[in-house]
């Protein structure tokens, strides 16, 4: 039991210092990392994808990132937010291929 309880807060305080890792440099008031692309449809997932991946490359071409924060910490955000909006969209993709999945079953006659 005590064993139980100690890999159940170790994965708790894994968990919470993994997110702070991840965690964006700042709160941020404009440009792609002020949207909140959790509740975007589809086809709005994909274009915010897009504008992204257009700021990462305006940024790494010179362009200036917001006032108040370096280049690297934009850039890192910027990147951290990309693969956060791309397994979005795969995890979206597995949940509506499991839903047709289901659907084709229901279907089905019995044997």
């Amino acid at each position: 039991m005590p064993y139980r309880l100690a890999a159940a807060l170790l994965s708790v305080v894994a968990l919470v210092v993994w997110t702070y890792g991840c965690a964006p440099t700042m709160t941020y008031k404009e440009g792609p990392l002020a949207a909140d692309y959790r509740a975007l449809s589809k086809e709005d997932l994909e274009r915010y994808a897009a504008r992204v991946d257009e700021e990462i490359a305006r940024v790494e071409k010179g362009a200036a990132p917001p006032a108040g924060v370096s280049r690297e910490g934009y850039l890192d955000d910027l990147k951290s937010r990309r693969y956060e909006v791309r397994t979005a969209i795969a995890g979206r993709e597995i949940m509506r291929q499991d839903e047709r999945r289901q659907r084709m079953e229901l279907q089905r006659p019995l044997p």
